[in-house]
C-alpha cells in the first residue's frame, strides 16, 4: 500500500522533487555509484536546481564531457521511471541496476545524436572510467 505523499522509493520521507531526485536513500545511492566510478566526491546540493547548476566534471575529454552532460537528465529520468513502476506496477529495481542502466542510456543518447563519433555503447561502457580522464 502506498501512503499519500510518502516517497515510493524509500517509504520514509515525504515525496517532493528535492527528496525524490537527491535526498532519497535510493537516489543518493545511484548518484554515489556514478560519481565514485569517475573519481568524484562532492556534497550533494539541497535542491534539484542547484544540482543542475553545479553539474560538471571539470577538465575531461570531449567524449567524457558529452557523456557527463547526459548523466544528470538520464539519472533523473530513470529515477522517475522507477518511482512510477513502483507506484503503478509494484515492481522494484535495485539502485545498482539503475546506476548501470544510467551509463548505458547516457551512452546511447550520446551516440544517437552522433555526439561521440565512431564509438560504440559497448566500448564506451568498457572504458567508462577512462573517458573522463584527460
Amino acid at each position: 500500500m502506498i501512503l499519500p505523499n510518502v516517497c515510493s522509493l524509500c517509504m520514509h520521507d515525504a515525496e517532493n522533487i528535492n527528496h525524490l531526485f537527491i535526498h532519497c536513500h535510493y537516489a543518493s545511492e545511484i548518484w554515489a555509484r556514478l560519481l565514485k566510478e569517475v573519481g568524484l566526491s562532492w556534497v550533494i546540493p539541497n535542491r534539484v536546481d542547484w544540482l543542475l547548476a553545479s553539474w560538471g566534471i571539470g577538465k575531461v575529454s570531449e567524449k567524457g564531457n558529452t557523456i557527463w552532460k547526459l548523466v544528470y537528465p538520464v539519472v533523473c529520468w530513470l529515477i522517475w521511471l522507477e518511482r512510477n513502476k513502483r507506484v503503478f506496477e509494484g515492481c522494484l529495481e535495485p539502485a545498482f541496476n539503475v546506476a548501470c542502466r544510467a551509463k548505458e542510456v547516457a551512452c546511447s543518447w550520446g551516440l544517437g545524436h552522433n555526439q561521440l563519433g565512431d564509438f560504440s555503447v559497448i566500448s564506451t561502457l568498457r572504458d567508462w572510467g577512462r573517458i573522463f580522464q584527460m
